[in-house]
């Protein structure tokens, strides 16, 4: 579920978007042979665990582990839905070969992405990012990211992702 969705081209573009400029401050993990990059970077991690406590307000990781939290009250697509797009925020994350990328630096580069973006749609994300209250640097990168790597309601609603 979490590399169909990353598949999906809304979600690889910016994905892309990301690993240009987070590459500028820091080495990328690399590509593995016949691997996407995102794909060589969820093999890398060791593990991905269900974890209320570790996982923060919904999931954080040391790029080595995913701790996500646990939705297993909710229907098999909500969870599903949940946890992709989770996963694929802190993957961004774990991009950088040694270490992690922190949420101010996922922020510096998300607005380097807006900056260069058709400015109707960028101006777009803004007004909803700010409607959400959060300090832009420390969230505007996983703002961004779930603009284009999400299941949609009416998917989750049908059953999706399973």
């Amino acid at each position: 579920m979490v590399n169909d969705l990353a598949q999906r081209p809304e979600c690889a573009d910016i994905l892309d978007k990301f690993a240009k400029e987070l590459e500028k401050k820091g080495k990328l993990d690399e590509t593995e042979d016949g691997k996407t990059f995102i794909e060589s970077v969820f093999d890398n991690l060791k593990k991905i665990e269900v974890n209320t406590r570790g996982a923060g307000s919904g999931a954080r990781t040391d790029g080595n582990t995913i701790w996500v939290r646990d939705y297993s009250h909710l229907p098999t697509a909500h969870q599903n839905a949940l946890y992709a797009k989770y996963i694929i925020q802190e993957l961004v994350h774990a991009f950088r070969q040694k270490g992690t990328f922190t949420d101010a630096r996922l922020g510096i580069a998300a607005e380097s992405i807006l900056n260069n973006m058709e400015p109707t749609i960028a101006d777009k994300i803004r007004e909803g990012f700010k409607a959400t209250g959060y300090k832009e640097r420390d969230m505007l990168g996983h703002y961004l990211i779930n603009q284009f790597c999400q299941y949609t309601q009416e998917e989750v609603n049908n059953g999706q992702p399973q």
